[in-house]
């Protein structure tokens, strides 16, 4: 469902956006969060905020560490005990 914004200084603001934008309530609790479009970066998944290159690049990196779920695991039972 569309919501038309009238107020200027955030109708700027999103248009200037290059990365998305939470959307807080003048509380502060989260209401939202705003991706602004860029056909050029295509982002599948607009939660992690990065574009489709940015992940492929990082997926491709040789330096990047990668963990096997029973890694994660073992981590997670690690800091279990801790706590």
């Amino acid at each position: 469902m569309p919501f038309v914004i009238e107020d200027r200084r955030a109708i700027e603001a999103f248009a200037e956006a290059t990365q998305p934008i939470e959307l807080r309530s003048p509380d502060g609790r989260l209401l939202g969060q705003f991706v602004p479009v860029e056909p050029s970066k295509k982002m599948s998944f607009p939660e992690f905020g990065m574009t489709d290159e940015e992940i492929f690049r990082q997926d491709n990196d040789p330096n990047t560490k990668w963990y096997t779920a029973d890694e994660v695991m073992e981590r997670l039972r690690q800091l279990r005990k801790k706590a």
